[in-house]
């Protein structure tokens, strides 16, 4: 049986490769022109964006100024997200997860996200 690679990941890993392979495997709904900035807290090196356009999604490292979405985290937060295992509603209200800006690319980002699980089939 093969290792859940998920459960191995760090932070950097998780979206320096496999969020962003995620959300670009996934066919609808199109990319839009937005950049998402994540900023994990504990973690100075995985400060990074994606720039999205409908050509594409590139990943940039550091902090960027033309940011639509802003996604910020702590590391053990980051991991059980990545697991489905984040109580969301909670790490809001504790602020141990914050939001600043177009949230609308949350749901952009879901919809992506669940596209690639099931292969488009929803």
């Amino acid at each position: 049986m093969l290792a859940n690679p998920i459960l191995e990941l760090d932070p950097s890993s998780y979206l320096r490769e496999v969020l962003p392979a995620l959300l670009r495997s996934a066919q609808r709904p199109a990319l839009p022109k937005a950049v998402i900035q994540f900023v994990i807290v504990d973690r100075p090196d995985c400060d990074l964006a994606y720039r999205c356009s409908p050509a594409g999604l590139e990943v940039m490292d550091g902090i960027v100024d033309d940011v639509d979405l802003t996604l910020s985290f702590v590391s053990a937060d980051l991991l059980a997200f990545a697991k489905k295992k984040l109580d969301v509603p909670r790490a809001l209200r504790s602020q141990r997860l914050k939001v600043y800006g177009r949230t609308e690319l949350l749901e952009w980002m879901t919809a992506r996200l669940v596209d690639a699980a099931t292969g488009g089939v929803s």
